[in-house]
């Protein structure tokens, strides 16, 4: 069970960034999640857009908050929810969260096909070093769209993915052989035992099933 708290910014200036961001670390423990939501750059051709949210993925690959702000203030890049960006980035330092991994980037175009005004969208996560999953062997449940956008970015930064589970084994194949992961099956009884992190990307309506199943797993 959660309680979810909204928070709607409309006055983004740096004294209600800064102030809210420090009220956020004085309230959030270790069970606390925090998402800031944003689009990115609106109604540019593909490639404008793409010059414009690289910026605010260069800032948010680099912790950089700061230059965030900065780059949004001075209209570098764009972000209607810019604010609840920085405000999270600033929140999560003063906890001494200051790791971040960016796991998709993309824009409407990719989805209608229409590129001469696109929507611009980006994914990351920030964490501490207590998260350091370098240390651990990882699967990935499910082969779908975020599948194939999170497994680049573990990848890129050096994570051990040690096997892919899909219910189809083709889609299963699919994503081991474009990221050179040496396993995959369609059950998951055949992940390795050393796996000891579960990435679920099911449909959000499955996750609760691919969690029970994984509980039942009689593992070492």
């Amino acid at each position: 069970d959660f309680k979810i708290v909204p928070v709607v910014m409309g006055d983004q200036s740096k004294r209600n960034i800064d102030a809210l961001a420090k009220k956020l670390a004085e309230l959030a423990d270790d069970e606390t999640l925090i998402v800031a939501s944003s689009d990115l750059s609106h109604f540019y051709s593909k490639s404008q857009a793409d010059k414009l949210d690289s910026v605010v993925e260069k800032r948010v690959r680099e912790f950089d908050f700061d230059s965030l702000q900065f780059d949004l203030e001075n209209h570098a890049c764009e972000a209607c929810g810019g604010g609840p960006i920085v405000t999270l980035m600033k929140a999560a330092n003063l906890k001494n969260i200051k790791h971040s991994m960016v796991l998709s980037r993309t824009d409407s175009g990719d989805v209608t096909g229409d590129n001469s005004e696109v929507v611009g969208y980006l994914s990351a996560v920030f964490y501490g070093d207590w998260f350091n999953l370098t240390k651990h062997k990882i699967a990935i449940i499910g082969a779908g769209k975020l599948a194939f956008s999170l497994t680049p970015a573990l990848k890129r930064s050096g994570y051990d993915i040690q096997c892919v589970v899909s219910r189809k084994l083709s889609s299963a194949k699919s994503l081991a052989d474009k990221y050179s992961i040496s396993n995959y099956s369609n059950s998951l009884k055949k992940i390795p035992g050393e796996v000891n992190v579960f990435f679920l990307t099911v449909p959000d309506g499955e996750i609760k099933n691919a969690a029970d199943s994984l509980s039942r797993l009689e593992r070492d």
